[in-house]
């Protein structure tokens, strides 16, 4: 499933237009897909945000089915949540994840992935996909993926275990 398509099934889905109707000042800020085992992308998560920033209300968009729920955002206090154009989304998650998947098989050869997390936002390179490998021993290898021509804009390795408390 690609974002795009899930969009357009939550767009014709009678209780998000309802939803919309209620909720005129939500935008899209978001779409979050976590996979584990394989490639296969079952459902994605999408997300819109009130203008205030602080709630977000996220659909979950699977092939028979769409769930709804709301949140406060967890963001920094000073921190902008930007709209995304989809419009301005060429590169979709099926290609991004094939740019990642190359990039992880070109920069950290060694690294054995089981939990890949992938998610559309915009940041202040415009909208990107932000990809994030996970194995089994904690360590992360992270994938900035521009969404207009699918360019690797940045990549990283690191340690979960860095972030523990001592």
């Amino acid at each position: 499933m690609k974002v795009k398509d899930a969009l357009k099934k939550l767009e014709k889905d009678k209780k998000f237009k309802d939803w919309q109707k209620k909720n005129g000042d939500f935008f899209l800020t978001n779409a979050f897909i976590m996979l584990q085992g394989n490639d296969e992308i079952n459902k994605i998560q999408i997300g819109y945000c009130n203008k205030k920033g602080d709630k977000i209300t996220s659909f979950i968009v699977e092939k028979n089915n769409i769930e709804q729920f709301s949140d406060k955002i967890f963001k920094e206090p000073n921190a902008k949540v930007s709209k995304i154009d989809i419009k301005n989304v060429n590169v979709d998650v099926i290609e991004a994840l094939v740019v990642a998947n190359k990039a992880q098989e070109k920069y950290y050869p060694t690294v054995i992935c089981n939990k890949k997390i992938l998610l559309l936002q915009n940041q202040d390179k415009g909208e990107l996909w932000n990809i994030t490998f996970i194995t089994n021993s904690l360590e992360v290898s992270h994938f900035n993926i521009g969404c207009k021509n699918g360019e690797l804009l940045m990549h990283e390795k690191s340690s979960l275990l860095q972030f523990r408390s001592n």
